[in-house]
């Protein structure tokens, strides 16, 4: 046991903890590059670091050899001291260390367990170490509980990092003493995987005894120094704070730990903002320096007061304080520093100055009071005015005179004035308030008089108003409710009034419980406008939330009128209008409603609607109401990207039938045959008639022309079905023509609808009983007058063609970049015809070359006339494939360039399409070099339409690219086409080319194309192409849309957005589709599998930046999906009106969610925004400090 003693001895000699103080460190690591090493510098270090863990308060053990001393010197150890040091004596060194010495090794086979412990052991736990030895536990017992959780979470972290251990804890002895323990260790990982702990444990009860012996009594004084309600602080011989209490924290705002030891004036700081003098600083001074320098100050004895105003109290607020300040003596009788107190005093000069102001202000008032003031002394035989208002002579129809003094005989006839001063001495002898109504010389007065109490005597303040006008208005008031009260009961229309909060009816006339088949008055009184009206109204919405609207409205604008549904008490409901006036009657605010049956008004309108959008045989949609459709259908065709189709059907031999059989028969034949037809189109489709036998049909949301085709042969099935009239069996047949939209030309209804007649008649011709489809191509071929060569020759000779031109914006600077000359033909009797008439008649045909040229011309000539106004802006034109084929295009170019000498070649601008780039790529390769030598800038038009625009653009030279139309406009409801846009202008920033976007018809379109990157834009939402005499105008006055202003290219979270509003957009569009019967398919109606729903979850959250942002959109969004929802299951329940009449509701809580997209787009730009500012400072840093 003793041998093994001695080995652990030793091995702790070799192992000791690493964790030592920082000035013996430096020893330690002198030490070792001089070679002192071994067991002894070891043990030496070790003892030392015991010695100062201990902090004095034990013996240092000195077990420095003469090689620590040599070392300590910095000097190399001679061999003659490095002599060894024998077991003997680390056993002595370890028993001589006070406390306990200890190894202790930890593993998973054997648990814990002690190796060595030192004898003092049983002097600080009172546990002998063979104890230990054979349960190290024991030492876990002593522990006081509450310090066990602290103790083995600092051992475990101590283990878990392998890292040095300190820890202070309590133990409690066997003998019930309880001690404080210090705790140092160092953890050793084994060959073995076991741990082995060297380390010490200390009594540190006496130090912690002293230390908290020192702590109470410095808390005692602190307490007496916070204890004091006035400011203290005190500074030595020296200026240096040696007080400052918890009063003056408060004033001053300055912590003591932040003013205490500060010297060179700092403490004036937190009074004046400024180093300056205090007045303890001039405690210092003789009397006589003091008083030639601050005569404001005064002595009493050896302190010094004075009363100032600090401006930087209280956060600058400022404070009057009066300060008081004594010099400091020490026992010999030595001043060694001065002590201060201030106490604020600006309540109190507030106060005085509140008094003064308040007499001043009672004066004033006196002066120029509208009523009758007086202040008067009142004893029981007499009433004398001591202060009185300037007007009072007026009351008592004298000149102006002094009332001061005089007493109310004096003043007043006898008997009034009697009454006056009796009634005064009432007010001071009961003191109590006095308030009543007098008549004097035919004017009414309302006096109030009250008693006043001042140093101790009783006087009578009051004041008198004339209320005499305020009588007459009362008066004149009554007879005016009673006219309204004679009128409210006695009008023919339904009156009540509403108040608040509930806003029931209060009250209502006899036509109201009329109207409403109530029986009397007091039960309509019980009843609130929700229980006179249906669950819903016509709109779809509810009608007690519909109410409260309609109320706000009325109050907060004075009146509001608008049209109701009711329902009696019987069920029976009818259509009203309604005006509610917001009245206000003796402070009260309340609402007053007329009511009127408007049943006949409305059959009557119902009846002129008929009239005027039906037809009065068959009940279809007219010509008038088909007009409406078709125009709504072109739009929603336009918007969907989907088809449309135009039928002209006629019905084949109905004019036998009516000279046959009469009119009746034909009628009624006609009756039955629409009601056929109708039935099997289907919902959102239109079937009118336009007179005769002839009827239109438009189908619509059509994906190909394929698909109209069954919905043709059923329209046709339908009209040869044979029908039994009487005794007669009819049956006629039909032909129909049809035409589709949208077109490669612009059409407009009446468009479409002769070609759908012109098709109807080819299926005449072609042998009835079938529908033909209108060949747009055959009618641009066959068509006359303003498809014929001869004719465009012929304009081009009369000088009919005219230019048009559209803007060219930046959208983020607002300025006007350029301008698009665009053809139009000033046809004598068609009037300004779209270039889609007449271009392509020409494509291929040598006048297009001409035609191109004169373009040029005409935009030379007008650019030069606009230099002349002062306009210089770039004019760009279409060169068309035939024109720019030419071998000899350049040189003709640049001989109509010479013939405009004073337009610089760099103004002209040359538009190419992508198609016709890609035709023959080397030649107009070549043409555009050419162009570029001569200054003339080249532009690839209609970008994206080309299959290979992305293999051959880095061919094609051009300085500038143009984004389709077609791809701009669909971008906000289709994230492919939002896709296309996005992904061309990083195609044109990686080949540097500028790049415009066509076809910006909103302000959304504009928003989302900077959000991309884009800055160049014309259409339609900037301005429609107009004459040349128009544009120096537009061009001074056009402003952007503020909405542009600042915006800018946004990152990756924030295009994220973007797409996510697109998504939604576009869903809520499906949904609308559907709701109208123009979608057969269905959007996803589950929140969460809809492409919106999939971005929120995955990625939504996260671009919000903060949690409350992606709760909204969550909850925004599951409301709209069950909305949605709700909608179509109104239209499956046929409901259909009521569905459609609610979609607001849907339009309103998308515009909600996309609101809420746009914050977090803002926050997202505002965390972008921080993230590259931080990045920019720390770079910005780096540069400055250097890369370490």
């Amino acid at each position: 046991m003793v041998r093994a003693h001695v080995f652990r001895i030793r091995a702790i000699s070799e192992q000791v903890p690493l964790h030592i103080p920082d000035d013996f460190g430096t020893l330690s690591r002198y030490a070792q590059r001089n070679g002192v090493t071994g067991p002894v510098w070891r043990l030496a270090r070790w003892a030392n670091v015991i010695s100062n863990e201990i902090n004095g308060f034990f013996r240092p053990v000195g077990v420095f050899s003469a090689s620590m001393r040599y070392a300590f010197a910095g000097a190399a150890v001679p061999t003659s001291v490095m002599h060894p040091v024998s077991i003997e004596q680390l056993q002595h060194l370890l028993t001589a260390i006070p406390g306990v010495v200890y190894q202790f090794r930890a593993s998973r086979e054997e648990g814990g367990r002690f190796l060595y412990l030192s004898p003092g052991l049983t002097g600080l736990f009172e546990v002998t170490p063979e104890e230990a030895y054979a349960d190290y536990r024991l030492l876990m017992h002593c522990i006081l509980e509450e310090d066990r959780a602290a103790h083995f979470a600092s051992v475990g972290s101590a283990f878990a990092k392998l890292d040095a251990w300190s820890h202070n804890y309590r133990i409690l002895t066997k003998s019930g003493r309880l001690k404080w323990i210090r705790g140092q260790a160092l953890p050793l990982l084994q060959s073995d995987g076991s741990v082995l702990w060297n380390g010490i444990l200390v009594d540190i009860t006496e130090h912690k005894g002293v230390e908290a012996a020192l702590l109470a009594n410095q808390q005692r004084l602190q307490d007496l120094l916070n204890f004091l309600p006035d400011a203290m602080l005190a500074i030595d011989r020296d200026k240096r704070v040696i007080i400052w209490n918890q009063a003056i924290e408060q004033m001053t705002g300055v912590p003591a730990a932040q003013m205490l030891g500060r010297g060179d004036y700092a403490y004036t700081l937190p009074f004046y903002g400024e180093a300056r003098s205090q007045l303890m600083d001039l405690v210092f001074l003789d009397d006589a320096e003091v008083a030639s320098l601050y005569p404001h100050i005064r002595r009493e004895g050896e302190s010094l007061i004075a009363e100032v105003f600090c401006n930087a109290l209280y956060r600058n607020r400022g404070a009057w304080v009066v300060a008081k300040a004594s010099p400091l003596h020490d026992p010999s009788g030595q001043v060694i520093g001065a002590i201060e107190i201030i106490r604020d005093v600006t309540s109190q000069k507030k106060a005085e100055l509140a008094r003064r102001q308040s007499q001043e202000i009672l004066d004033l008032f006196l002066r120029h009071s509208p009523v009758y003031a007086y202040v008067k002394r009142v004893t029981p035989t007499e009433s004398r005015v001591v202060k009185a208002s300037d007007n009072f002579h007026r009351m008592i129809g004298a000149a102006e005179c002094d009332m001061e003094g005089k007493t109310m005989a004096e003043l007043f006839p006898a008997e009034f004035a009697a009454r006056v001063a009796a009634d005064d001495w009432r007010v001071v002898a009961n003191a109590e308030v006095l308030c009543q109504e007098e008549t004097f010389k035919d004017r009414h007065y309302t006096s109030i008089r009250f008693p006043i109490v001042q140093d101790g005597q009783t006087l009578l303040g009051g004041y008198t108003i004339d209320i005499t006008e305020r009588k007459l208005a009362e008066r004149q008031l009554q007879e005016s409710e009673e006219r309204h009260r004679l009128f409210f009961e006695q009008s023919r229309d339904a009156m009540m009034t509403l108040t608040p909060p509930s806003w029931r009816f209060a009250s209502g006339n006899d036509a109201a419980c009329q109207l409403f088949g109530i029986q009397d008055r007091a039960e309509f009184v019980r009843l609130g406008a929700w229980d006179l009206s249906p669950e819903f109204q016509p709109d779809g919405r509810r009608s007690d939330e519909k109410i409260h609207e309609v109320i706000e409205t009325a109050l907060s604008e004075g009146a509001y009128d608008f049209e109701w549904m009711y329902r009696r008490t019987d069920g029976t409901q009818f259509p009203a209008t309604v005006l509610l006036t917001r009245m206000t009657i003796g402070g009260e605010v309340f609402l007053q409603g007329i009511v009127r049956d408007i049943t006949a008004f409305k059959e009557q309108e119902r009846r002129l609607e008929q009239i005027a959008h039906y037809d009065a045989l068959t009940a279809l949609p007219n010509r008038i109401l088909l007009a409406e459709r078709l125009q709504q259908g072109m739009a929603e065709s336009r918007r969907c990207g989907r088809q449309l189709a135009v039928v002209y059907l006629d019905l084949d031999g109905f004019k036998t039938i009516n000279d046959g059989y009469g009119h009746a028969v034909g009628d009624r034949f006609l009756r039955v045959i629409a009601e056929r037809m109708r039935q099997t189109l289907r919902q959102g489709d239109t079937l009118a008639r336009l007179g005769g036998d002839e009827f239109v049909a438009v189908l619509l949301d059509l994906d190909a022309p394929a698909a109209s085709k069954a919905l043709l042969r059923r329209l046709l099935a339908a009209a040869a079905e044979p029908l039994l009239v009487g005794d007669l069996l009819i049956q006629v047949s039909a032909s129909a023509g049809v035409t589709l939209y949208p077109q490669a030309e612009t059409v407009d209804g009446d468009q479409l609808l002769r070609q759908a007649d012109q098709a109807m008649y080819q299926a005449k011709l072609t042998g009835k009983n079938r529908y033909h489809f209108f060949d747009a191509e055959y009618d641009r071929s066959a068509r006359g007058f303003h498809e014929s060569l001869e004719h465009i020759r012929a304009a081009l000779a009369a000088d009919e063609f005219v230019l048009h031109y559209q803007p060219k914006v930046n959208l983020r600077t607002g300025d006007v970049v350029g301008l698009e000359a665009l053809i139009r033909w000033q046809h004598p009797e068609r009037g300004l015809l779209a270039p889609g008439i007449f271009l392509p008649v020409v494509e291929h045909h040598p006048l297009a070359i001409k035609l191109g040229e004169w373009v040029i011309d005409r935009a030379l000539t007008q650019m030069d006339l606009w230099r002349e106004e002062g306009l210089d802006l770039p004019v760009s034109v279409n060169v068309g494939a035939r024109q720019l084929q030419q071998a000899d295009f350049v040189q003709r170019l640049r001989r109509q360039l010479m013939e405009h000498p004073r337009i610089p070649p760099g103004r002209l601008e040359l538009e190419l399409l992508e198609t016709t780039a890609l035709e023959d790529l080397s030649h107009v390769s070549q043409v555009i070099a050419d162009c570029d030598a001569l200054g003339i800038r080249c532009a690839l038009d209609d970008f994206g339409t080309g299959y290979s625009s992305l293999a051959y653009l880095k061919r094609l030279s051009v300085g500038q690219i143009k984004i389709d139309q077609s791809f701009v406009r669909e971008m906000l409801e289709n994230t492919e086409e939002l896709a296309i846009v996005e992904s061309i202008l990083s195609l044109a920033a990686v080949f540097r080319r500028e790049v415009i976007a066509e076809g910006v018809e909103t302000v959304a379109h504009g928003t989302v194309l900077q959000m991309l990157g884009g800055e160049l834009a014309q259409g339609y939402g900037i301005a429609r192409p107009m004459p040349a005499h128009e544009v120096v105008r537009w061009c001074r006055d056009w402003t952007p849309d503020p909405r542009w202003s600042g915006l800018g290219a946004v990152g990756r979270e924030e295009r994220s957005l973007v797409y996510a509003g697109v998504d939604h957009n576009a869903w809520v569009v499906a949904v609308e589709q559907s709701l109208r019967g123009v979608r057969d398919v269905r959007p996803s109606m589950d929140p969460y599998q809809c492409r919106f729903g999939r971005w929120l979850a995955a990625e939504g959250q996260a671009e919000c930046c903060d949690p409350g942002s992606g709760r909204r959109l969550e909850t925004l969004h599951r409301r709209i999906h069950a909305l949605a929802e709700e909608l179509l299951e109104l239209k499956d329940q046929g409901q259909h009106a009521r569905g459609i009449g609610r979609l607001n509701e849907l339009h309103g809580l998308r515009d909600m969610l996309l609101q809420a997209l746009e914050s977090g787009f803002r926050t997202a730009r505002v965390r972008d925004g921080a993230s590259r500012r931080s990045s920019e400072n720390h770079a910005r840093d780096r540069d400055e400090i250097g890369d370490p």
